[in-house]
């Protein structure tokens, strides 16, 4: 019998639906039952609602992302989910006004930042873009990401020692990436 500390039990505040990471199905039915106990539950209907994301589902994930923010709209999460699908639409100003909100509902969300430094950069804003990227690694100097997206920015902008030394960065963070964006894909 292992010892009690290596019984992985989530905790109790984590919704079962988590437990299902590739049985969307499985999840549904899961949040359904949580809102059906409690219908004040936000983080229910983000979590529902990123089921729906996955599924494609984007009016019934709208829909439960503005429920989860009619709830409790300081949490940054529901924005940030509002803005990928907007993304994922085209929706280019749609995304980073939701980005926007995450930053104002939480302004030390790294992922909003880099989030809306993306779209910054799709739309061809990249000072913006830079500038949202910086917020990012200032947040967390230890994520590759949006040093490597930055990196990107930079060369776009005609700022290839910059770009230089956001890649020289990312690379003492992630030594070995080599897939898609990652270090070694950026400069060629």
């Amino acid at each position: 019998m292992p010892a009690l500390t290596e019984w992985k039990v989530p905790p109790a505040n984590q919704p079962r639906g988590a437990d299902y990471a590739f049985d969307l199905d499985h999840a549904l039915a899961d949040f359904n039952q949580a809102l059906a106990i409690d219908p004040n539950f936000a983080d229910g209907y983000n979590n529902r609602g990123t089921v729906h994301l996955a599924r494609r589902e984007f009016d019934l994930a709208i829909a439960d992302f503005n429920q989860a923010i009619a709830l409790n709209g300081q949490k940054s999460t529901p924005y940030i989910n509002l803005g990928l699908i907007y993304d994922a639409k085209g929706d280019y100003d749609g995304a980073s006004a939701q980005f926007t909100k995450a930053i104002a509902a939480d302004p030390h969300d790294e992922l909003a930042y880099t989030r809306r430094g993306m779209i910054d950069a799709e739309r061809n804003d990249y000072i913006a873009a830079i500038a949202d990227f910086g917020e990012a690694i200032k947040l967390n100097p230890n994520d590759a990401t949006p040093l490597i997206r930055r990196a990107e920015a930079k060369l776009k902008a005609g700022d290839s020692a910059g770009a230089a030394a956001d890649i020289a960065a990312a690379k003492a963070l992630q030594p070995t990436s080599k897939g898609p964006g990652g270090p070694s894909e950026v400069v060629r």
